[in-house]
C-alpha cells in the first residue's frame, strides 16, 4: 500500500483541524492569565509592593509579596471588579470559609454556595476579612476553587 502526497496532505490538514481548538483554548487561557497577573501587579504597585508568588483560578488571581508580607486579590465578576489587599503582619491565621447548602446532589454531598479565604486578625476587636473566591450566581461553576483555596491557605499560614 502506497501513500501518495495528496493523502499525506489531507491527513496533516485533518490533524491540524483537530488540534486547532485545543491550541486556541490554550492561547485564550494564557492571555486571560496574563491579564489577571497584570491587574494583580497593578494593585501591588499601588501599595508599593511586588508580586513574588501568584496563582489564578477561574476569574480570580492571588499574589503574595514575600518581603512585605502582603496578599493581593484581583477578581472579575459579571457586574464589577474586585481589587483587595491584606497586610499579613496584622493577621493571625488564614482559614477557608465554606458556605454550603445540604441537600441531594448527584454525589450526595453538600452544594457549596460560597467559598472564601478568611483572615483572622491579631487584634481580637477587629473584624475578619474575606477574599471571596466563588459564589453561586457569579456566572461560573465551581471547578478548582476549593483546591486553590486550600493551597493558598496553607501557603499563607506558613508565612504567618
Amino acid at each position: 500500500m502506497e501513500l501518495n502526497s495528496g493523502t499525506a496532505i489531507i491527513g496533516i490538514i485533518a490533524l491540524a483541524l483537530c488540534a486547532l481548538p485545543f491550541i486556541l483554548d490554550r492561547i485564550s487561557r494564557s492571555r486571560k492569565e496574563n491579564q489577571l497577573l497584570g491587574s494583580l501587579r497593578g494593585i501591588a504597585h499601588q501599595h508599593d509592593c511586588e508580586v513574588d508568588r501568584h496563582g489564578s483560578c477561574g476569574q480570580n488571581a492571588l499574589g503574595l509579596d514575600e518581603d512585605r508580607k502582603a496578599l493581593f486579590l484581583f477578581g472579575q465578576r459579571t457586574d464589577h471588579v474586585i481589587a483587595d489587599f491584606v497586610d499579613l503582619t496584622e493577621i493571625r491565621a488564614c482559614r477557608i470559609v465554606k458556605v454550603a447548602r445540604f441537600g441531594q446532589s448527584l454525589q450526595g454531598d453538600a452544594n457549596i454556595e460560597q467559598l472564601a479565604l478568611g483572615f483572622v486578625p491579631k487584634n481580637t476587636n477587629a473584624k475578619e476579612r474575606r477574599f471571596e473566591l466563588y459564589q453561586t450566581g457569579m456566572g461560573t461553576y465551581l471547578t478548582d476553587e476549593l483546591e486553590f483555596a486550600e493551597r493558598w491557605s496553607k501557603l499563607i499560614n506558613e508565612r504567618l
